[in-house]
């Protein structure tokens, strides 16, 4: 599946992706670890360093709009995902799945995996995946047609490995309600910003 997706071109940022590949380093650091990877794919300095000389994203970098003590006892909800991505220098456009159809989700994986700057995240319910957890962020790195499969790189890699999800399971579950919010979850493009 992975070669056929490749070869077709549904997956030209899968290796920006992977190659920043992050785990997140606490449980509740979901969000922030999958913005670590997406900043560090898409080359935005961090503008200070990271260890020696590096500049490098971390997750303990983003504290822009909330407290790491903040994520770390509540995570971050949909908006707070919003305002942490912008400031830290993506443009975001979100998408919560109850404005929209599984129809425009799917246009919009097919664009951005075909690209190899823009990306798309998910924020949506383990539950519905028969995971265990609930609210959950991971990037996507590819998307096969054919067989109906979305190649989720999940963050949280000492509980799930980077797997292939059903579209229809996955729409599912980007449209349970979030209990916090009380809307659905569901999705970002996002694409470093310019700045000029």
């Amino acid at each position: 599946i992975f070669k056929e997706t490749l070869n077709n071109g549904y997956a030209n940022n899968f290796f920006a992706l992977s190659g920043n590949f992050t785990t997140q380093s606490d449980p509740s650091y979901c969000g922030l670890g999958t913005l670590c990877m997406v900043l560090n794919a898409v080359v935005i300095d961090p503008c200070k360093r990271w260890k020696g000389i590096w500049r490098w994203w971390s997750d303990d970098m983003l504290e822009c709009c909330y407290s790491l003590e903040y994520v770390r006892k509540h995570g971050i909800d949909f908006r707070d995902f919003i305002c942490l991505s912008r400031c830290n220098g993506l443009t975001v456009i979100p998408k919560r799945a109850e404005n929209y159809t599984k129809k425009e989700f799917l246009q919009d994986v097919e664009e951005a995996v075909q690209t190899y700057d823009s990306h798309i995240i998910i924020s949506y319910s383990r539950k519905g995946l028969g995971q265990t957890g609930d609210g959950h962020y991971s990037p996507i790195a590819g998307y096969h047609p054919k067989s109906n499969n979305i190649l989720i790189l999940d963050v949280a890699r000492y509980k799930y490995p980077s797997y292939w999800c059903n579209t229809d399971l996955l729409w599912d579950s980007l449209n349970m309600i979030d209990k916090v919010t009380g809307h659905s979850r569901g999705y970002f493009i996002v694409k470093k910003a310019d700045r000029n």
